[in-house]
């Protein structure tokens, strides 16, 4: 009997912005070529000619011909670079509920437990917009931070921030992350008009 490790669940994304602008440099090339390629068949040959008369009178040893050869050389590494390093978690280890309770019986297999961190924001927005006098809230959240900015029309909000922030912790505790994050509250208050 063999043992597989399974793929965590709490996964890094693929990096998509390096794959993008390559893509748009590509395209713009290609574009480029046909434009130039039509033309040419149409008799205007001044396109080409003055391209290839650039390309053919830059010597690879002048300051210009260093210049583009070092900025397309960094803009590789940088593409390169980002390509192959990961991505942040997109999502936050849970504690498994069934580590505290001794009805159900372990299994052999480990099981894993997450929350994205786009859920876990809604999550802590919709209880944040449930507590009496907030008119909006706004999320922003990190493996390590939840930032929460609540919108009022109550002149004194600091009671409302320390409600909200007990709220969001009771809405932590009933997840049982395996790192706590910290909360942030920012309370602003909005004016009638």
């Amino acid at each position: 009997m063999s043992i597989t490790q399974s793929r965590s669940l709490r996964h890094r994304p693929s990096r998509t912005v390096p794959a993008v602008v390559t893509a748009i440099i590509l395209f713009a090339v290609g574009c480029a070529a046909v434009w130039a390629g039509v033309a040419a068949l149409q008799g205007n040959t001044h396109l080409v000619e003055t391209a290839a008369g650039i390309g053919t009178q830059t010597p690879w040893n002048s300051p210009a011909g260093y210049t583009i050869a070092a900025v397309l050389l960094v803009v590789g590494l940088v593409l390169l670079i980002v390509a192959l390093s990961p991505g942040k978690y997109n999502a936050i280890r849970l504690n498994d509920p069934a580590a505290n309770s001794t009805s159900r019986a372990r299994s052999s297999s480990p099981v894993e437990y997450v929350i994205g961190r786009r859920a876990l924001g809604r999550l802590a927005r919709t209880r944040a917009e449930q507590v009496d006098g907030v008119e909006s809230a706004a999320v922003k959240v990190s493996p390590r931070r939840i930032d929460v900015a609540v919108d009022t029309y109550l002149v004194d909000a600091t009671d409302l921030q320390e409600t909200v922030r007990q709220r969001l912790e009771q809405a932590l505790a009933d997840l049982d992350p395996a790192t706590r994050p910290r909360i942030g509250v920012k309370t602003t208050t909005r004016t009638l008009d």
